[in-house]
Formats: C-alpha cells, structure tokens, sequence
C-alpha cells in the first residue's frame, strides 16, 4: 500500500480504489500468498516481487530498475525479468533497467544500450548490440 501514498487523502486512508488496485497487482505479481508474511520472512526473489508491487501501485507509464535482479538465484531472475517483460509487452509499460548479465539483457530486452567508460559503444536490438567486436 505504500506505493499508493500519493493518491492517498491526508490521513492517509486507503479508498476502495486502493485496495482494488493493490489486489490486481498481488494476483498479477502471483504473490497473494505473501499478504500476512513479514517481508523479513520472505526470500530474495519475493522481496524482489513486493518492490515491484510497490512500484506498480504508484502507476506510472516508465519504470527505472536498477540491478533489479541482483543476488537472486536463476529462477528468481528469470522470473523477474519475465514479470518486467510482461509489464512492456502487456500493459504498455516503459521499462528501464540496468545490468550486467549480458545473456539475460539478450533475452528479456527489446533494446540494448552498451556503455563503456560513459560513452555509448552501442544502441540498437540485443542481436546488433552483443557483438565480438562491441563486447
């Protein structure tokens, strides 16, 4: 519920709306089953998957991630990505990301910017960019 704060009246009560929302989001995100758990209790890639709650509840048209899959196992990482892909391909959403597993960008990025020293080595489609000669 955090992420609906903004449209929240000052005392901070949630209207309907809110709690509509926040329903949408935990069933979309499969995490409905996390409701009543401390997020102390929950594994990386759960913690990961509340984040994202989070930030879609704010419902905005661009996201930024930075690392989004960072100390996570494969399957959790996979998972994520797949989720940000969703939020693109399905809902319109711009998804900003930084990384560092070329493979991963490869696969869930629709296009690839290549930096190296802060200067720009490529810009285009995973299959232009992850080259011999740029990497």
């Amino acid at each position: 519920m955090f992420g609906r704060f903004p449209y929240m009246n000052m005392l901070k009560i949630p209207s309907k709306y809110d709690y509509k929302t926040i329903d949408e989001i935990m069933e979309f995100l499969s995490i409905t089953d996390l409701l009543e758990r401390k997020i102390t209790e929950l594994s990386g890639g759960e913690k990961q998957k509340v984040l994202i709650a989070q930030v879609l509840a704010q419902e905005t048209d661009i996201i930024i991630f930075d690392e989004p899959t960072s100390h996570l196992d494969i399957g959790s990482q996979n998972s994520i990505l797949s989720i940000l892909r969703d939020l693109n391909e399905k809902y319109n959403k711009t998804i900003i990301i930084t990384i560092h597993d070329l493979n991963a960008a490869g696969e869930f990025c629709n296009k690839l910017l290549l930096l190296e020293n802060d200067s720009v080595c490529g810009c285009a489609i995973p299959k232009e960019v992850l080259n011999d000669k740029d990497i």
